[in-house]
């Protein structure tokens, strides 16, 4: 008996695996970009290639991780000593099946696969963009996820997603956070969960924009692409905020796809989603896109749409929905009340996204959708509102930066280099108004020699204006090592660590801020480690056709000694020349330690 269950074994492996590879082919499949592409390799000239696959169980060879070969052999091997074993590995099993003339139809055999499959319905797929979230770290440029559409995707919302985000321990502090994420101290994975769970996250609980853009991939692609998500849906990568991120990930998800386009190469270092965006537009792999406007998006067109009459009710409704009984409120005609309590009810449903069992805007809705459906008019608000941030049209986020600027009586020569993202004097289309986020910039000057003037490790700056629905907090936070210039003899290199909180109020694009907040200030002749300081930032930002303006006056105040008084009035403004091409021009006056000095200076970015 046992000596046929062998024979059985040996033919079943025969016809399985009807060719075996020869050295030769070995060394050119391992090789090849699709290999590659399946195993995450990189090459590295400070580490040399290896897989960025951090999970051991993901290798089928002890030496997997750095050798391609070594892991094409152990994997072919593992597969024919081991049959089932391509169920786990599915996409390497079909990828090797079209190889190696093998037979590709074990692999429906495998029954958790085939559910799962069938369950997911994948025909073609979308690549998903929730706009910047300037509150948590992780997600200041935006994020990026799969969405899996059925044949008949009539309904977006009952789709699939696929998702990589870091598995955080939930007691880290907000510094632990931080770290562990630049250093990869979190595992990252990969999670398959319904879309509308992360519509009802990043569209209503967050107010973030979303873009769906198509991605034209034949349903052969799409397959290939979800048997390689469940070859690591348990497996896991080291998770770095930088580089190895969310957008990323999702890209060398695609790269399995289209492996011949290369696409994780241009985000080695970095990986920003919407330059992912545009690299992915540039290489023609958008069929088409759809825009989802958040909840308070949708919100704020409401109100834009009512006139002053029914804005003023809608806020006297907001307070209370007993108004809706007021006889000035039933004097209005019917389509303005309708067009009132549409809007009022928009905000309910805001309310109730931001505060779990919210009785009472529950309460107040239903008793909205009461008094609402007693109205005949079908007149109402358009829903319809514009396609938001193009991020598509955005400038490139490495800047260089050429200047000349003039302190008292002596002319610089200045060049900045910054790798990422967006200053609030940049051009502002296809971003986030009111917000900056400045990341290793670092600018020098030339004196008989180039000096540095400024290095800012991280600036991240949100100016949100207050409105009518929602109070959000303006916030600053700067670390960086600069030079003070008071003086062409100034050697004042200064290393500051501050934050601060306030309001801004207006239109996003014409919008005055107040911030306060303290500062640590370390410079070599201290006798201590530090000054502090009690800062204050107030000012004036505005967009006008192709240019964008700054007004700001920022103060610093010594708490205990005079070692660190500063204050300085700032105009700066740059004219958009092109998408990527932009000129600038700065006006100050500051005061430092008593000794007053003026700059002026003029230079031209370049973003690429």
């Amino acid at each position: 008996m046992k000596a046929l269950l062998y024979v059985f074994f040996f033919c079943f492996s025969c016809f399985l695996f009807a060719s075996s590879p020869t050295n030769q082919q070995l060394i050119e499949l391992s090789q090849s970009a699709q290999w590659k592409a399946l195993l995450h390799y990189r090459s590295s000239s400070l580490f040399g290639a290896e897989s960025e696959v951090d999970d051991v169980s993901f290798f089928l060879h002890p030496e997997g991780k750095t050798s391609l070969y070594k892991e094409l052999e152990g994997t072919i091997r593992a597969f024919q000593a081991t049959p089932d074993l391509a169920c786990q590995f599915p996409a390497r099993y079909h990828w090797l099946s079209q190889q190696l003339d093998w037979n590709v139809e074990q692999l429906n055999q495998c029954a958790e696969l085939q559910k799962w499959l069938t369950q997911l319905n994948p025909h073609s797929m979308s690549l998903i963009f929730p706009s910047f979230y300037m509150n948590s770290p992780s997600s200041m440029f935006g994020h990026l996820f799969l969405r899996i559409d059925p044949e008949h995707d009539n309904n977006k919302l009952l789709s699939f997603s696929v998702n990589f985000g870091a598995n955080i321990n939930e007691n880290d502090s907000s510094i632990a956070y931080t770290v562990n994420g630049l250093a990869g101290g979190y595992p990252g994975v990969l999670n398959v969960m319904p879309y509308y769970e992360k519509v009802k996250e990043y569209n209503d609980i967050e107010s973030r924009d979303m873009w769906e853009y198509k991605l034209a991939l034949d349903e052969q692609e799409v397959l290939f692409v979800m048997l390689h998500i469940w070859e690591l849906k348990d497996r896991y990568f080291d998770y770095y905020f930088v580089d190895e991120n969310c957008a990323y990930r999702i890209v060398s998800l695609i790269e399995v796809a289209k492996p011949e386009l290369a696409l994780t190469e241009p985000f080695a270092s970095a990986a920003i989603p919407s330059e992912v965006i545009k690299e992915l537009e540039a290489k023609q792999l958008f069929s088409k896109s759809e825009y989802r406007p958040s909840i308070v998006t949708v919100l704020n067109a409401y109100y834009g749409q009512l006139t002053e009459t029914e804005q003023h009710w809608l806020q006297r409704l907001m307070q209370t929905t007993d108004e809706l009984n007021h006889p000035d409120f039933l004097q209005l005609s019917e389509s303005s009340r309708a067009r009132v309590m549409d809007a009022l009810t928009q905000y309910l449903r805001f309310q109730l996204t931001q505060i779990e069992e919210n009785e009472s805007a529950a309460k107040q809705a239903h008793q909205v959708m009461i008094a609402r459906s007693k109205l005949k008019t079908t007149a109402s608000l358009n829903p319809e509102v514009s396609d938001g941030i193009p991020v598509l049209e955005g400038h490139d986020a490495f800047l260089l930066e050429l200047g000349t600027f003039h302190l008292d009586d002596e002319h610089f020569a200045d060049v900045t280099f910054r790798p990422a993202y967006h200053s609030l004097t940049d051009p502002g289309h296809g971003y986030q108004a009111g917000a900056q986020i400045k990341f290793s910039e670092i600018s020098l000057y030339y004196d008989d020699d180039w000096k540095l003037k400024n290095f800012q490790l991280l600036n991240i700056l949100s100016l949100a204006p207050v409105t009518v629905f929602t109070s959000p907090i303006s916030w600053e936070v700067d670390i960086r090592r600069h030079r003070i210039m008071s003086s062409k003899a100034s050697e004042a290199l200064y290393s500051q660590l501050g934050f601060q909180a306030g309001a801004s109020l207006g239109a996003p694009d014409n919008q005055f801020f107040l911030l306060t907040g303290l500062s640590l200030t370390g410079h070599k002749s201290y006798e201590h480690s530090a000054s502090s300081q009690i800062t204050a930032t107030m000012g004036w930002l505005g967009s006008w056709e192709n240019s964008e303006w700054l007004i700001d006056f920022r103060s610093y105040r010594d708490v205990n000694t005079e070692a660190f008084d500063w204050d300085r009035l700032r105009l700066e403004s740059s004219y958009h020349l092109y998408r990527n091409h932009a000129l600038s021009v700065l006006l100050s006056r500051q005061r430092f330690n008593g000794q007053y000095s003026s700059e002026w200076r003029l230079s031209y970015r370049y973003f690429m």
